[in-house]
């Protein structure tokens, strides 16, 4: 369920660019019948640029009662207030009945937003050179205690003497002492 008051000023808001409280659909003046809105939607293997322009011309051309060029939120609003068949100020999604279309729906098929593609990019992201493997190394770095060159801890290599106690062993090596 949309209010009127709210369709009128969510239209208003979309259309009117210089926030007059006016469209103007006069080819003379800066045109307002329509907006141009970028979206951008990244992926998971692309990112996408899509350009659109949005229009209600027909909507504004019925509104334009006194044919001066220029919608009024007065003109919109009664414009849309033909819709309201039960007179609450406000248009529903549905009927009375499960099967019957609702104001909402009859305001939207008699006056539709049109939409014109105007760019659509699609931009792949780069892919990893061994598909299913993860970005990071597959081993350790150089110098990590685990990597093939440096194998182990100091305590576990040749020469380093192994004839201290397990205690002492544990403080030298994590330099964390236990008591």
């Amino acid at each position: 369920m949309t209010s009127i008051s709210s369709l009128t000023n969510q239209i208003i808001r979309s259309y009117d660019r210089n926030g007059d409280g006016h469209i103007a659909i006069k080819a003379g003046q800066k045109f307002e019948g329509s907006h141009v809105v970028r979206d951008f939607r990244s992926e998971f293997d692309r990112d996408v640029i899509t350009v659109t322009r949005y229009s209600h011309d027909k909507l504004f051309k019925a509104a334009d009662k006194n044919g001066d060029g220029l919608v009024s939120r007065a003109e919109l609003s009664n414009a849309i207030k033909l819709f309201d068949s039960n007179g609450d100020g406000k248009l529903t999604n549905s009927g009375p009945f499960w099967n019957r279309k609702g104001e909402l729906k009859n305001f939207d098929k008699a006056y539709p937003e049109r939409a014109e593609l105007l760019e659509h990019h699609i931009i792949p992201k780069p892919q990893h050179p061994y598909p299913g493997h993860p970005a990071y190394p597959h081993q350790p770095y150089p110098g990590h205690p685990g990597f093939p060159h440096n194998p182990g801890f100091p305590h576990q290599q040749p020469g380093f003497p192994n004839h201290f106690p397990r205690r002492a062993l544990a403080s030298v090596s994590v330099g964390v002492s236990v008591a």
